[in-house]
């Protein structure tokens, strides 16, 4: 880790045999920062940075100067960070691309406002149906657990908060939360890459030390379930769902679910793979996952079914989950489980760009970020513990559902008495 004049943090991150080279600036905004009436405008300001800076003022003379390192120049909007990254091959001149970066993100003209407006609405229209019913199902399932919340937002906005976004909203956003105060920059590379920091000191290190952003703290109000919302959409599929708030990654109920992740859905053997893909054929794929939060969690499950099977489907779900806290689990079960839960934390440290992202969040509320502790709990969960944070978390009043599908009275009814019955 190294800090910089104006206390700015850069953590480098070496990498043996590996000619690839990352450098990451994220900047603490997102979603959850956001007034109701600018929804969106996170990622407005993430498109319009792109429009040009002060030595390339426009898109075409700023995307040629990044082009021709022949890397990938992009950015990412979350509902807590936004993400600026170049990732190329390094070279003894790629350096200079630190100049072009930091003229990129703290010299602006958001140029074409207009043209970019259009571009986020044509992005708008493809999460839409034909009825005007937004079809991205993590979005209505957050929805779903915290409806009044900025998690209940879509990430790109509305059509009414896009179209209403002024030039000065822009900017006093952009001056708002792009400080130095508020952000965090991340280089990977080989360990030549080092020579990099010289430079980033130099350029980065002309920011202006600023005070620490205060902010409005949303407190997420507690969900009560069971809950099922059904999106109608054309097609003989229901998309499904289900989901159950939990805690974030730094608690210490964490590694559990990362088992419990295991156990449902990562491998063709896991109880929701076999159960319902290979024994039942009543889906092609079924997914879980867990995801995380500055104060919160969700543990998702994911699948397609037809409308056909969705009375089969369902019930055999939620017996899986019921059964979880009930059915002993084998020792052969949990060595499986505990071996990919290891490799999937084991491959996040060879995958960088994730890596980077993982340090990010823990950075900006102030956690340490330990793999290693993690794995350890990994290594030493009993299976009463997995069977007691199964027993808490999978329970009917912690149950949404959302169902992307075709109309139907007695779906949303059904889904309903399942998990009253089951959970």
């Amino acid at each position: 880790t190294y800090k910089l004049s104006n206390g700015i943090e850069l953590f480098f991150f070496p990498q043996k045999n590996n000619k690839k080279i990352s450098f990451n600036t994220f900047f603490n905004v997102g979603v959850r920062d956001e007034e109701k009436k600018h929804s969106g405008i996170s990622h407005f300001l993430e498109h319009m940075m792109f429009r040009g800076s002060k030595n390339y003022p426009d898109f075409k003379r700023l995307a040629t100067a990044f082009e021709k390192y022949a890397g990938d120049w992009n950015a990412s909007t979350g509902y807590e960070t936004t993400d600026y990254s170049f990732s190329g091959l390094y070279t003894k001149n790629s350096h200079n691309i630190v100049d072009l970066f930091y003229d990129f993100l703290f010299y602006p003209q958001f140029e074409g406002i207009e043209k970019e407006r259009q571009i986020v609405l044509r992005e708008i229209e493809d999460d839409l149906n034909h009825l005007g019913h937004l079809i991205d199902a993590d979005h209505q399932a957050l929805k779903l657990l915290w409806p009044s919340s900025t998690l209940s937002r879509p990430i790109t906005g509305t059509k009414d908060s896009i179209e209403s976004l002024s030039f000065d909203d822009l900017a006093f956003y952009y001056k708002s939360f792009y400080v130095s105060s508020n952000m965090l920059l991340t280089l990977s590379g080989p360990d030549e890459a080092k020579d990099w920091i010289p430079k980033i000191d130099e350029k980065f290190s002309l920011l202006e030390e600023m005070k620490t952003i205060t902010r409005k703290k949303e407190i997420l109000p507690n969900f009560v379930g069971p809950k099922v919302s059904l999106i109608e959409h054309p097609d003989n599929q229901y998309q499904v769902h289900m989901i159950f708030p939990c805690q974030n990654e730094w608690d210490q109920d964490y590694p559990v679910y990362s088992i419990l992740d295991s156990l449902l859905s990562d491998g063709y053997m896991s109880r929701l793979s076999y159960r319902i893909r290979e024994e039942k054929g009543l889906v092609y794929d079924i997914d879980s996952s867990v995801c995380s939060y500055n104060d919160s969690g969700t543990f998702s499950i994911y699948s397609s079914t037809e409308t056909s099977m969705f009375h089969l489907f369902l019930p055999e779900l939620l017996k899986i989950l019921s059964n979880l806290s009930k059915n002993k689990i084998t020792d052969e079960e949990l060595e499986r489980a505990k071996v990919r839960s290891l490799m999937r934390l084991s491959t996040l440290t060879y995958d960088k760009e994730s890596y980077m992202h993982y340090v990010a969040r823990s950075y900006f509320i102030k956690k340490d970020p330990k793999l290693d502790l993690l794995c350890d709990k990994i290594k030493n969960m009993t299976k009463n513990q997995i069977m007691s944070c199964a027993e808490r978390l999978f329970v009917k009043r912690n149950c949404g559902l959302v169902m992307i599908g075709p109309k139907d009275k007695g779906a949303r009814g059904y889904a309903l008495n399942m998990i009253e019955k089951y959970l």
